[in-house]
């Protein structure tokens, strides 16, 4: 059987959209996400490093901003360097393959004016 890398993410963008270019000029946003999850009295928050590349990253760029609120399709990867003092790191990222926008920037600057206040979602808002 073979393997599969598949995520599904839905929360709120949590920081600013850093939009960079490749050296072969394609555009590359990246971005973190925010979700919440709560059973019973307990509540998990879960953050996540977004990389989206060219059609998809210029559109994520175009229309969504720190608050929107966006369904992400895609895969992790490992990335892995090497600090000036030599030590191993790596980070867990999702590559965006995939994006259903929720708010765009717009409604989530006047819906939210902060993500202070969590939002929860249980596991009957997701279809799935």
């Amino acid at each position: 059987m073979a393997d599969m890398n598949m995520l599904m993410f839905l929360g709120k963008i949590s920081t600013e959209i850093k939009l960079e270019y490749l050296p072969s000029q394609v555009p590359v946003a990246n971005f973190d996400m925010v979700t919440n999850t709560r059973r019973g009295n307990s509540e998990e928050v879960c953050f996540m490093s977004m990389s989206a590349y060219g059609k998809n990253a210029e559109a994520i760029v175009k229309h969504l901003g720190k608050g929107s609120k966006v369904l992400v399709h895609g895969r992790l990867r490992t990335e892995r360097w090497k600090t000036a003092t030599g030590q191993s790191m790596s980070k867990i990222r999702c590559t965006v393959e995939k994006q259903t926008f929720i708010d765009d920037a717009r409604t989530a600057i006047a819906k939210d004016k902060s993500l202070d206040e969590p939002r929860y979602v249980s596991e009957d808002d997701i279809a799935f």
